[in-house]
């Protein structure tokens, strides 16, 4: 019998001394005997008995039955009282203690030593059903024990989660209700019964949903036995397969989507192995096959008898590099039905894994006879273009990368003859038509960055015959069918006008500026203090208000702000009372009495206390509408500009010239309207055509009534609406039209110089866009996972409903606030949510798609967990932010408890105090721990991969196989003995083998002379 460990706790002295005296003669320690409980428990804290006896009535301010709770439930020691009281109060605080055992006064020395015994070996019990207990309660699958009659008599804490319903509704109820309705007959028939019959069984089923979603378990069911072997109930192990089966039905799914990807491709492919042989083929290889090599090949015939057009050298040359990883692209011309056709042909590798060994290779064949042909047609559409950029009025430059001029159109020519002097040719250096050594020293800088790719523009003001011109010049690059840049466009605009009035603009702002400064604007004054404003009788009358008319009021300048501008002058006058901006500059509209809008430049000062509290606002605004629509005007006129730019780089432009008069006569128009709309030059000139009768009917009204519109207001540019003009087939396209205004010496209206392009496609791709956008707006409605689109400054423009539920807001509350409301202030990692968040808005930004674990905060503040996929979605040529939003709140607690339950498992193999051994069917050695002693410790990798014939000989090899064998085919625990060499020499050793699964055992080896030892 091991020595155990006693306390003794005895306020009678003499008593003490004799407990003391039994417990040493029944061979146990004494560590400790004393008259009362405190000295006891700070025993229990130094060195921890295996059980305490403990008197109840003790003195000082603990009683026996108080100090006996401590310490159960602080050193988990069994505690056995020794006590006189046999009364019926005394009893019952006992019994409802911490105690295990109770003996009445006098004791005698046998009932002692049986009792410590029993205490001791019941406590030890308990404490190992209650680490069992533990560790099948944190088992995330469920473990049910089941009566013969079917119903649940005990379930885990994992059953909950597996069947989504509480404990409370699973024990007591029938097995077969926990799986679909009108099952309960089949699962008692052919799962309990069959359980009862062969000892065991396992399945698949479906568990009755309570959320209308289907979910699969598999179930694992043994019988349970008693101590005389009869059968009492079942015992069954439950393992939710739903996302099992989920990911096999997405490798179906997966599966045939690669394959109508393979057979849905615009290019024919051909799978070949190393050995040159054709493995699979797509539905475009067979058309090929069939329709224009017509050959008669098949699958497992060699590639040199499909491919026969191509040169067997050749093909055999190209595949040998590929299969050494090379990929190749090639074109060959084949005669075929005495027809050229074109093929673009792809050799590449296929690599399976890692180890980049490649075992097969892909060919793919495109027919590109139709890309020849359009080439073809390009560059005679080339040729054809070359007269429209002659009759250019803009000055054309075409320079190769060396500064040699290439070609140029007419109007450069002319421009160059006027300012130099000279006929400007072919070969000429570009630098020789740049005066002065700094602006070519300039120009060679601009040439260069061109040169990388940049579209740059500069201007410069130059002068010429004694006077000031500005000169505003283009450099773009151009680029062959490779994608190289290998010619430089340059063009010029003659801009004088457009700085005069920049020019204007800044004296116009300086002035304005003088005049603010003055105090001749209106005046405003905010007393933060005592929440009252000043505004000056000045102020009233830049608005058309007398003052009496206007109270100063707090909020009556808020009231005159235009609705677009209200948030950001809030937001500005915050920034600046806060110290974010060091001056207060704001541009508003504010509602003059006549209903207009009137530009304001609003000016302001802040006046702090002692104590750098802000007390007081005051400031000025100034009248810059003349500086606004001059800004206006500059920004129309360069937008104009810059759209006539791209439509002559586009070329396919209609010119044309037409009287200013009611029937609208056709003065010129450019020779390539044939081409555009099919009627001939001379069917305008005629008169027999106005350009008004053929625009499309429905377009025309509105079309007028643009033109008479700006005829009205004397514009001098226009750029009219698109709209539809009518071929001469009768058929119609759309364009994009630009006029100006031409006038006599008198200023009177004489014609109308305008060009038009074709843009049908544009507009065929737009409609295109606005389909793919309701398609995209109705998919994001219907989403199961919660969606919201951002702006760039964080303010929600969209959501769906799953967002409005995940979050317990409503779509008023979302739609126009900001997105960091749905967030905490602070990520799990620590980083603010605001910071973190950035460089997953930049990663969206760069087109990378970001998907990334995020913590959220619902309308009732709790958090939960959640997986973002955040990318960029334009919606109305505008670019947004567009995050997926998954809950993951149930994974990752899923994921929390599996560590938890990995490390308690860690600890319990770490407590077995054998050997421990895992060996698979075929007798290799997977695992190896050694003894907790660490006596017979030897370097893992001395055992894991070894053979038993390694260890074992002869008939102990056979007589451990066999073991194996039965642990494996019946799952029978088997028990062998066996000697064998050890750091200690030999040694007897016993195993127990047990089955982990199909592949594997478990063996539990001790070392039956060191076990007798540590005894």
């Amino acid at each position: 019998m091991k020595c155990k460990k006693i306390i003794i706790v005895e306020d009678d002295k003499m008593l003490l001394t004799v407990f003391s005296l039994f417990v040493k003669e029944l061979g146990h320690e004494v560590i400790g005997a004393y008259t009362n409980a405190e000295k006891a428990i700070e025993q229990c804290n130094i060195n921890r008995p295996d059980v305490v006896l403990m008197d109840i009535n003790l003195p000082g301010s603990i009683d026996g039955i108080t100090a006996a709770d401590k310490i159960y439930y602080e050193f988990d020691v069994p505690i056995i009282y020794i006590s006189s009281y046999t009364d019926e109060t005394t009893v019952t605080r006992a019994i409802k203690s911490s105690t295990y055992g109770y003996l009445v006064k006098p004791i005698d020395k046998v009932s002692l030593g049986i009792t410590i015994d029993l205490v001791y070996s019941k406590h030890k019990n308990d404490h190992q059903s209650r680490i069992g207990e533990i560790i099948i309660d944190h088992i995330n699958d469920a473990i049910l024990t089941v009566s013969l009659n079917g119903k649940i008599t005990f379930c885990n804490k994992g059953s909950e989660k597996v069947f989504g319903i509480d404990k409370s509704q699973i024990t007591g109820n029938l097995f077969a209700s926990l799986f679909t309705p009108n099952s309960i007959d089949y699962i008692q028939e052919n799962v309990i019964e069959k359980t009862l019959s062969d000892g065991e069984f396992e399945t698949e089923l479906i568990i009755k949903s309570h959320s209308n979603v289907n979910k699969y378990v598999y179930i694992s069911l043994s019988v349970l036995n008693d101590e005389i072997d009869e059968v009492f109930g079942l015992i069954c192990y439950c393992k939710d397969i739903t996302n099992k089966r989920e990911i096999e039905e997405y490798s179906k799914i997966n599966f045939a989507n690669l394959k109508a990807i393979f057979n849905g491709a615009t290019e024919a492919i051909y799978i070949v192995n190393r050995d040159f042989i054709l493995l699979n083929q797509n539905k475009l290889a067979f058309q090929y096959q069939q329709k224009l090599f017509k050959t008669n090949y098949k699958t497992g015939d060699s590639i040199y008898s499909v491919l026969n057009f191509l040169s067997h050298d050749d093909l055999k040359s190209l595949i040998n590099t590929t299969l050494e990883g090379v990929s190749h692209v090639l074109e060959r011309v084949i005669i075929l039905n005495n027809a050229e056709r074109y093929f673009k042909i792809t050799i590449y590798p296929i690599i399976y894994d890692e180890n980049c060994k490649i075992e097969r290779f892909c060919i793919s064949l495109l027919d590109i006879t139709e890309n020849k042909r359009i080439e073809k047609d390009l560059d005679e559409t080339k040729n054809e273009l070359k007269p429209l950029f002659d009759s250019s009025i803009q000055r054309f430059y075409l320079s190769d990368l060396n500064l040699k001029m290439v070609a140029f159109n007419k109007a450069a020519r002319d421009v160059i003859m006027r300012e130099f002097n000279r006929q400007i040719k072919r070969g000429d250096n570009v630098l020789d038509f740049v005066p002065t050594d700094e602006r070519q020293k300039h120009f060679i800088e601009m040439f260069a960055e061109a040169k990388k790719g940049h579209s740059i523009v500069y201007k410069e003001k130059i002068s010429i015959r004694e006077t000031d011109v500005w000169n505003e010049t283009h450099l773009d690059p151009v680029m062959n069918e490779r994608g190289e840049i290998y010619r430089i466009l340059i063009w010029t605009l003659d801009v004088t006008e457009r700085e005069r009035n920049l020019n204007d603009l800044r004296e116009t702002q300086e002035r304005y500026a003088l005049v603010a400064k003055g105090g001749n604007d209106g005046i405003w004054d905010w007393n933060m203090l005592t929440e009252t404003v000043y505004l000056s009788p000045r102020w009233k009358a830049l608005l058309g208000y007398e003052d009496y008319e206007l109270k100063n009021e707090f909020g009556v300048r808020d009231g005159f702000i235009h609705p677009d501008d209200l948030e950001k002058s809030k937001k500005n006058l915050e920034d600046f009372i806060t110290g974010k901006i060091p001056a207060y500059e704001n541009e508003i509209r504010l509602k003059h009495k006549n209903g207009t809008y009137v530009w304001v430049l609003e000016r302001g000062v802040l006046l702090n206390d002692a104590h750098e509290k802000p007390i007081r606002l005051a400031g000025s605004i100034t009248d810059i509408s003349r500086q606004k629509n001059i800004e206006n005007e500059i920004r129309e006129t360069n937008k104009m500009l810059l759209e006539e730019r791209e439509m002559f780089i586009r070329g396919s432009v209609v010119i044309a010239r037409i009287k200013a008069t009611d029937s609208k006569n056709i003065v010129y128009i450019s020779e390539n309207v044939k081409e555009v709309l099919g009627y001939d030059v001379k069917e305008f000139y005629s008169g027999n055509i106005t350009y008004d009768a053929i625009i499309h009917s429905e377009d025309k009204i509105y079309h007028v009534a643009e033109r008479n519109e700006a005829l009205n207001r004397n514009a001098s540019h226009i750029e009219f609406s698109p709209y539809r003009m009518i071929r001469k087939d009768g058929t119609f396209l759309w364009v994009k039209d630009f006029a100006t205004i031409i006038r006599d010496v008198q200023n009177n209206i004489t014609e109308i110089l305008g060009y038009f392009i074709d843009i049908t496609e544009q507009k065929k791709s737009e409609e295109i866009l606005l389909e793919s956008q309701k398609k995209y707006f109705s998919m994001f409605k219907d989403a199961s996972d919660a969606m919201v689109i951002v702006d760039n400054n964080d303010v929600i423009y969209d959501c769906n409903e799953k967002l409005e539920s995940l979050f317990g807001y409503n779509r008023n509350e979302l739609v126009n606030n900001n997105v960091l409301k749905l967030m905490p202030e602070i990520q799990p990692s620590g980083q603010l949510s605001i910071e973190k968040r950035k460089s997953k808005i930049e990663e969206a930004y760069k087109g990378k798609v970001s998907t990334y674990y995020w913590k959220y905060k619902r309308k009732d503040e709790t958090l939960f967990d959640a997986e973002v996929s955040l990318t960029t979605v334009t919606l109305q040529n505008k670019k947004y932010l567009h995050a997926s939003i998954r809950d993951i709140t149930e994974r990752k607690t899923i994921e929390r408890n599996l560590s938890i339950t990995e490390q308690k498992n860690k600890a319990l193999l770490e407590a077995i105090p054998d050997l421990l051994f895992i060996i698979d069917k075929n007798g290799v050695y997977k695992y190896f721990k050694p003894d907790i002693y660490h006596e017979l410790e030897v370097p893992a990798e001395f055992v894991v991969g070894k053979t038993l014939d390694f260890f074992f000989k002869n008939e102990m090899l056979e007589k451990v196989r066999n073991c194996i064998n039965i642990a494996l085919s019946k799952g029978e625990v088997q028990m062998v003995e066996y000697e064998l060499d050890s750091p200690k020499g030999m040694r007897l050793f016993e195993a127990r083998i047990s089955k982990i699964d199909d592949e594997n055992i478990l063996m539990l080896v001790r070392d039956k002379i060191q076990s007798n030892h540590h005894k």
